[in-house]
């Protein structure tokens, strides 16, 4: 009798610990010592989802962040969140009233845990760069948005669909 194989079950440390070296390469900051609210910057983040896919991570959503830099600020009326932290790159703000679900009750996400396959996973986390790329904002309460591409503050963060018990230790 064959098992199948899923996608949480391809997941081992050494999977981990690529994903670790990742998010240093990548990543300009990430919560605690989860895999969640890992906010990349806008001009590594398809690299960032490229090294997720060769590795076999899926990205589970998608938050948005304003990098409220004192450019940003000047030019485009940052911030458009709500606090968050504050990193080398200056400061991000989250808009926690903004996120999108990538894969939750997607066809591919159901597909992906019946029968694991490396195109199902590729196909999710491509289809991430096309939200990213073609993002449009909740309306703010003046009646104007933001997208990602006219608004170089906005900044995608990444949820990844990692097994809990996973923990970074490098932060």
């Amino acid at each position: 009798m064959t098992t199948e194989k899923t996608y949480i079950s391809s997941l081992d440390k050494q999977k981990q610990e690529q994903l670790d070296l990742l998010i240093d390469k990548y990543a300009v900051y990430s919560s605690d010592n989860v895999y969640s609210d890992i906010i990349v910057a806008r001009e590594n983040f398809v690299e960032f989802i490229n090294g997720l896919t060769n590795i076999g991570i899926i990205i589970d959503s998608v938050d948005w962040w304003c990098n409220a830099t004192d450019e940003n600020k000047n030019k485009y009326g940052c911030p458009h969140g709500y606090g968050g932290p504050v990193t080398k790159v200056g400061w991000f703000s989250e808009m926690s009233h903004d996120f999108d679900e990538t894969i939750v009750g997607n066809e591919l996400f159901i597909l992906i845990e019946k029968d694991f396959k490396s195109e199902t996973l590729k196909a999710l986390n491509d289809n991430v760069k096309k939200i990213i790329k073609n993002k449009k904002t909740i309306t703010q309460a003046d009646g104007t948005f933001l997208t990602f591409k006219d608004n170089p503050c906005l900044t995608p963060g990444f949820n990844l669909y990692v097994p809990n018990e996973w923990k970074n230790t490098n932060r």
